[in-house]
């Protein structure tokens, strides 16, 4: 769910206008096409099943069908993508919103491809707020939104990690690759990692 903090939208509506989607390997090559940012190519919207639903982030989905491609949009600002292609390991996916008066918003997550069964779990933060002061406790929830087998015991923990510099990123080789006319040439060190 998108919201412009400017000019709200009511709950389970999407703000009124435009998204682009990238797409990164473990390799920070790109998922799909040939753009070396990652740029998904043009989308087009999702074949679904009615009578098949998922859960993802809370919400409830028909289930894509990935029969013309390995990605589409399931509804403005809802992008799908089928895994069955991916291999093992941190994938970046990026959307950038833009507004019809020009403003524009992004947001990545990285998402662990893994060849292990895991639980799909939906964490929220009790209490929301936009900042907290160090003295202040940070409490959040876990629901587990996958089905689980009874018959085996599961405990659940989690860490906050800190979004920072990378300590190996070398700004003088990523603007020599930038400035590089040879879309070949990428950097390909992340700029800010998860740190503990």
């Amino acid at each position: 769910e998108s919201q412009d903090p400017d000019y709200p939208t009511n709950p389970g509506m999407t703000f009124l206008g435009t998204f682009q989607w990238w797409c990164l390997t473990p390799e920070r090559l790109p998922c799909f096409g040939t753009n070396s940012t990652g740029l998904i190519p043009p989308l087009e919207t999702c074949i679904t099943d009615f009578d098949s639903t998922i859960v993802q982030g809370g919400n409830l989905f028909s289930t894509p069908l990935f029969d013309n491609g390995l990605y589409c949009r399931w509804a403005r600002g809802v992008l799908m993508v089928s895994t069955v292609n991916f291999t093992a390991g941190e994938y970046i996916f990026e959307v950038m919103a833009r507004s019809s008066d020009g403003r524009v918003s992004t947001k990545d997550v990285r998402i662990t491809i893994t060849e292990m069964v895991v639980p799909q779990i939906l964490l929220t933060i009790d209490n929301p707020a936009p900042k907290y002061p160090v003295t202040a406790e940070i409490s959040i929830s876990g629901t587990v939104e996958s089905e689980l087998d009874p018959t085996i015991a599961l405990e659940f923990s989690w860490r906050i990690l800190v979004f920072s510099s990378n300590p190996l990123y070398d700004g003088d080789r990523a603007r020599e690759a930038e400035s590089d006319n040879d879309p070949t040439t990428v950097y390909l060190v992340d700029k800010m990692v998860y740190i503990d």
